[in-house]
């Protein structure tokens, strides 16, 4: 569950509340917990402000973007060309920083790319993004959740390959 919160310092954030404690629910929270650590505003992504446990369960705490989702945007009407540009090469820029670092999203889809108040795209969301490659750093923290045959992302903006194997996806599933 995400919710929206003051932090002490009088700024709205996102506080997103795991309630399912099962082993590999918390498993995937802390996956996620240490990749939004890896990835911030600079690369493109929400960055990760602060973590906790509270009686309801573990949570994250992210700042709160303002500016909707793309999906949002695209309720409007279409995108203007040169607007699909920018945001087009500042996605893509995001992700091949995460690719770098040998992240990949699994789950990237208009709900998930927020806009912060200057307009700047933002990728959201690492529930389900996982280390592709044993040899980045922190991937040895990371053991594999998903399981051949089981189905991991959102069918309408699912790789093929993703599908029949979202344990073993590689970048090629997010730049589908």
């Amino acid at each position: 569950t995400v919710l929206r919160a003051r932090a002490p310092s009088g700024h709205d954030v996102a506080v997103k509340l795991l309630h399912r404690q099962g082993a590999g629910a918390l498993a995937r929270f802390e996956r996620e917990r240490r990749l939004l650590a890896a990835l911030g505003e600079a690369e493109g992504f929400v960055p990760l402000l602060d973590v906790g446990e509270a009686r309801e369960g573990p949570y994250l705490v992210m700042p709160l973007v303002p500016g909707g989702t793309l999906r949002d945007r695209l309720a409007r009407g279409p995108l203007p060309l040169d607007e699909v540009l920018r945001l087009g090469k500042a996605l893509a820029r995001a992700l091949a920083v995460a690719h770098r670092l040998g992240i990949v999203h699994r789950d990237l889809k208009p709900e998930n790319v927020l806009f912060a108040a200057s307009g700047q795209p933002l990728v959201a969301d690492l529930g389900l993004a996982k280390h592709f490659r044993s040899d980045a750093p922190g991937a040895s923290q990371s053991r594999a959740l998903s399981r051949t045959g089981e189905l991991r992302g959102t069918p309408g903006y699912m790789a093929p390959e993703q599908a029949r194997d979202a344990a073993h996806v590689g970048p090629e599933a997010d730049v589908f």
